[in-house]
């Protein structure tokens, strides 16, 4: 298969799997839900906005999905433009922040990113939260992200971990499975109650999430070097724990202790 094949079929799983997830797709990422991670994300973005010069407000938030940094970016006076490859999340996205279309915040762009037609050093801030364990050539993805930073913005990459990242000795396989079963009863129960029972369909993460391959996985130096290129002055990677439920899970404590991060952020500055 060449690499213009795979990418198509990795674009078309992202296309298939988001046309049904999209009405469900709060429910069943209770991360997004929960305060802990509402709260570490505003502060993110906060100290993101603090390190930009000559701050124009105006952000690109790619891979939008539902709207988690979009909303929160609105709320922070940028004016935004939300770029998604799912025509559904582009429509939830237009439903839920319509006023701000309305009065000129927001632009929703329905994209892939090689489709995008943006200019160089466009966006005071560009961010992309949970999306490049969605694609074939992430490396690429961020090089062109960095790319639409004016010189003194900042981008911010949040990046979901592969299960292949860590050796199985250094996450601990057992404490790492307990929380992972822990989570999922956790998360059936609340989504149950939360959706008054309606069920939600088979989805099918195989092609989409890419990551979840032993060969592919994120290489933070190759980031790094990507900042480099790109001349960004300040850039830092930090690891951090997920949660990954809407009500506290008692066992996440123990994991935490035990085992070593699961997700990884980084914050760089042109």
């Amino acid at each position: 298969m060449t690499h213009e094949d795979l990418r198509k079929r990795i674009h078309e799983a992202n296309i298939r799997l988001h046309e049904v997830e999209a009405k469900y797709y709060d429910r069943i990422h209770p991360d997004i839900i929960n305060k802990h991670e509402r709260e570490r994300t505003v502060s993110t973005l906060k100290r993101v906005d603090k390190i930009i010069k000559r701050n124009q407000k105006k952000a690109l938030d790619f891979g939008a999905g539902t709207g988690n940094l979009t909303g929160k970016l609105l709320h922070m006076n940028y004016e935004v433009t939300a770029v998604d490859i799912s025509k559904e999340m582009c429509e939830i996205l237009k439903e839920r922040y319509k006023r701000f279309i309305d009065i000129g915040k927001l632009t929703v762009v329905h994209s892939k990113i090689e489709d995008m037609t943006f200019d160089r050093n466009q966006f005071d801030m560009v961010c992309c939260y949970s999306v490049l364990h969605h694609l074939p050539d992430y490396l690429g993805t961020v090089r062109e992200l960095t790319s639409l930073v004016k010189k003194g913005g900042a981008i911010y990459l949040d990046l979901e971990a592969s299960p292949f990242s860590w050796s199985e000795s250094e996450r601990h396989p057992t404490m790492t499975r307990v929380r992972f079963v822990s989570d999922w009863i956790l998360n059936y129960l609340t989504r149950i109650i939360y959706t008054r029972g309606a069920r939600v369909p088979p989805l099918d993460y195989s092609m989409s999430d890419y990551w979840n391959k032993e060969t592919n996985h994120i290489e933070h130096d190759e980031i790094r070097n990507i900042f480099e290129e790109e001349k960004f002055d300040y850039y830092v990677r930090e690891d951090y724990y997920l949660y990954r439920t809407k009500i506290p899970n008692p066992f996440f404590y123990a994991y935490e202790a035990i085992c070593k991060p699961d997700m990884s952020l980084w914050i760089a500055r042109k």
